[in-house]
């Protein structure tokens, strides 16, 4: 397996990924299939996204090529915030589950963003998602709130956890 950062030429395989995990996992984002499916131009607008500076969008590829899996990692501009990051748009392919790319997808992340002297990374899961949240704890991630009813589709609702990394601590307790 191979993991890398994805660029606007992979605009059209990202889109594809994306597409399938709207589809097969609706509640876990923000965004439906219809936000990507309504624009213009779907792959000009993914290109546009995976181009943007603040935005680091890894690949987990098979062997063979294939994008089984995606993480984004978002990092934010203005002075205040721009010491942290938010770790976004999480999907692994259901063919391609258990096969570890989720883990190697977060740990490329987590470098990245250490690399980049964030001093904190945030995500959301979907209260339920049980193997997200496993995998997001073996790294340090903790729980540090909970909005209930956060996303909704038609009538139905989904709590979001939202979880920290601090980055800061870890460089503490690693020179102490």
């Amino acid at each position: 397996m191979k993991i890398r950062l994805l660029t606007k030429e992979d605009a059209e395989i990202y889109l594809n990924i994306r597409l399938e995990g709207l589809e097969k996992n609706p509640e876990v984002f923000s965004t439906t299939m219809d936000d990507i499916l309504e624009q213009d131009d779907p792959i000009e607008y993914k290109a546009e996204i995976l181009d943007k500076d603040i935005n680091y969008t890894f690949g987990a590829f098979t062997n063979n090529g294939e994008l089984i899996g995606i993480a984004t990692l978002k990092t934010f501009e203005k002075t205040k915030s721009e010491h942290k990051g938010k770790i976004e748009s999480v999907y692994v392919s259901t063919r391609a589950r258990r096969l570890g790319a989720g883990h190697k997808l977060i740990e490329e992340v987590i470098h990245l963003a250490k690399s980049l002297e964030l001093e904190q990374i945030m995500l959301n899961v979907v209260e339920g998602n049980t193997s997200a949240k496993k995998l997001y704890k073996t790294f340090g991630f903790e729980t540090f709130a909970v909005t209930p009813d956060s996303l909704k589709l038609k009538d139905e609702y989904w709590d979001q956890e939202h979880m920290m990394l601090n980055l800061r601590e870890q460089k503490v307790r690693l020179t102490s």
